[in-house]
């Protein structure tokens, strides 16, 4: 059994969604996700294995702007689920300001080209990835800037 979060009277899925969310497929996903959402580990709830509570806290990342978590919403552009990939390139969007010419819904291959762009951003950007190669790299870059 879950603790339940924002449940009280007057609060619906979806409340204070604003764009590019969109309060109406926000609002449908949550209701879809079993109404009220439940406390999200945050940010665990990034790698959980429920797709629900990572979308969740992708949603969370994003609308904190949270760029300590672009690593992990990086990985999440690669989810076997299109709804996570989904919220996921739109909390990169508010976090970064560009999608980098992702498209949640393109075939895995296109995706993975986009992916890529995505993780060099990442090294630039002043973060790292959870890639074991990239990461060697960003550490290089660190240690040399």
């Amino acid at each position: 059994m879950s603790v339940r979060a924002g449940c009280g009277a007057g609060s619906r899925p979806g409340d204070g969604v604003q764009r590019p969310w969109g309060r109406a497929i926000a609002g449908a996903l949550l209701a879809g996700l079993g109404g009220c959402a439940p406390a999200v580990p945050y940010p665990a709830g990034l790698k959980a294995d429920d797709a629900s509570t990572r979308i969740r806290a992708i949603k969370m990342a994003g609308d904190r702007r949270d760029s300590s978590a672009m690593p992990l919403l990086i990985d999440r552009l690669d989810d076997e689920d299109s709804a996570v990939r989904l919220f996921a390139i739109v909390a990169l969007e508010k976090i970064t300001g560009t999608r980098l010419g992702y498209d949640y819904a393109k075939p895995a291959a296109e995706r993975s080209r986009a992916v890529m762009r995505w993780r060099n951003y990442a090294r630039s950007f002043g973060g790292t990835t959870t890639q074991p190669a990239a990461s060697s790299e960003s550490a290089g870059k660190a240690s040399s800037g």
